[in-house]
């Protein structure tokens, strides 16, 4: 797609939601391309949010990933399914919990 398709493409777009690995990156490699196209949804004022369905890393994981290939980014912006589990428990009143899993999944609770 052409660079000018490409921005008439994002007319009236307020948000866009991009998956991490295998969209944005794969493993320790920025997609092609992946880096502009992040840089025109900035300079269209768009919103953007990073979603992984991997509860093997936290948010903060994958903040400093982001950060690593030049990708400007806040816990705010990444959205994780574990968060879904994190809310549960919430409106459950689980207080506690026994763990099998990744240390960044231990992070996020």
């Amino acid at each position: 797609m052409m660079m000018g398709a490409l921005t008439e493409s994002l007319e009236g777009i307020e948000v866009v939601f991009l998956d991490l690995d295998g969209t944005l990156y794969l493993g320790d490699e920025i997609i092609p391309g992946a880096l502009d196209f992040l840089d025109r949804l900035e300079a269209a004022g768009i919103r953007r949010f990073f979603l992984s369905n991997n509860s093997s890393r936290s948010v903060s994981q994958y903040v400093s990933k982001l950060h690593d290939f030049g990708i400007p980014a806040t816990p705010e912006d990444v959205l994780l399914s574990t968060h879904d589990l994190l809310s549960w428990l919430a409106e459950k009143g689980v207080r506690e919990t026994y763990l099998i899993g990744t240390e960044g999944m231990r992070e996020m609770l």
